[in-house]
């Protein structure tokens, strides 16, 4: 897995933010050097003062040696700055993004607080989400409970991946960072697109071999941004009674999403009711498409180096160059 990205502001990310830090410190590093270097020739100078010949020829020396050695410093910095994978924010979106539906199908989703159960409303929402996108955006869908199942692979048929939706059910417990890794991977098999997922569950995670914040290592690792959906009730909700007469209540984990989210670009929503669902995956569409795609910039910063290096050997072997 690639190094975790740093969020400098909402422009700008680096993959590896220790190499600017390494940066950072040779260039503090040369600085302090350099003074007492400056100091001393300095000192020199003076010596040599009386002859005005001999020290006007030292004082364009050492404003040339002083740009070139700035040049210098500054492209080794930006090298440690591309070795970080830097990312900025693109104005220009790329056409169509691609988009994986993780939805919760674990045996809460049967809950009778949404009408007229929480997994048909799910499915519902979901429908018309994928009924509002661009017919260039591609969409993949996924489900969980016990394990993750494969609904629709990416593609752009909306028709298809709308019935393919419909054949969900409900059942088994919740594998909340399985159903993340699998969305995760089958978006992020899509290159040179903006990929995103949206997870919806009601619950916590009682299965699976992958944990949520694995799932989530793995999110960054791929650029994949992860809004999330959590469905339930303002109150607890009773499912039923086991055989000993004890309620089995419906937990929904509001802590994981909103971390899933926050820690992949996303963002959290609660969807309380049926109404509050629809609304949720009637918005989406508009949020993600403002969300500009986060694009490397490393081979650029690299050229700008091979260009502050050329010039820096003008400077060097070209005697013509004045530096005023």
């Amino acid at each position: 897995m690639r190094g975790l990205r740093f969020k400098m502001t909402q422009y700008l990310r680096f993959t590896d933010p220790w190499i600017v830090g390494v940066g950072v410190v040779f260039i503090i590093t040369f600085l302090f050097v350099y003074y007492f270097y400056l100091k001393k020739k300095k000192h020199l100078a003076k010596k040599l003062s009386s002859n005005s010949m001999i020290g006007s020829v030292i004082r364009k020396k050492s404003k040339k040696e002083l740009w070139m050695n700035l040049f210098l410093v500054f492209s080794i910095f930006m090298l440690f700055v591309a070795l970080s994978d830097p990312h900025i924010r693109m104005t220009d979106e790329k056409e169509g993004i691609s988009v994986v539906l993780v939805i919760d199908s674990s045996g809460s989703m049967v809950a009778s607080d949404f009408t007229p159960n929480r997994m048909e409303a799910a499915k519902i929402s979901a429908a018309n989400f994928v009924d509002q996108m661009n017919l260039k955006d591609t969409i993949g869908v996924v489900s969980f409970s016990d394990s993750t199942r494969i609904v629709s692979f990416l593609r752009q048929d909306q028709d298809k991946i709308i019935n393919s939706i419909a054949t969900i059910t409900a059942s088994g417990r919740t594998a909340i960072g399985d159903g993340l890794a699998m969305g995760v991977d089958m978006v992020a098999s899509i290159p040179n697109k903006k990929r995103l997922v949206i997870l919806l569950s009601d619950g916590e995670q009682t299965a699976g071999q992958i944990s949520i914040d694995d799932g989530i290592k793995y999110a960054q690792s791929e650029d994949v941004i992860v809004y999330t959906v959590g469905v339930g009730s303002v109150d607890e909700f009773v499912m039923g009674h086991d055989w000993f007469g004890r309620p089995q209540i419906a937990k929904l984990d509001e802590a994981s999403l909103k971390k899933i989210a926050s820690e992949t670009g996303g963002a959290y929503f609660r969807a309380k009711d049926n109404v509050a669902l629809e609304s949720i995956y009637e918005n989406l569409p508009d949020q993600i498409k403002k969300e500009k795609e986060l694009v490397s910039v490393k081979e650029e910063t690299i050229v700008l180096v091979i260009l502050m290096l050329i010039g820096i050997l003008v400077l060097k072997y070209y005697k013509r160059v004045k530096i005023w």
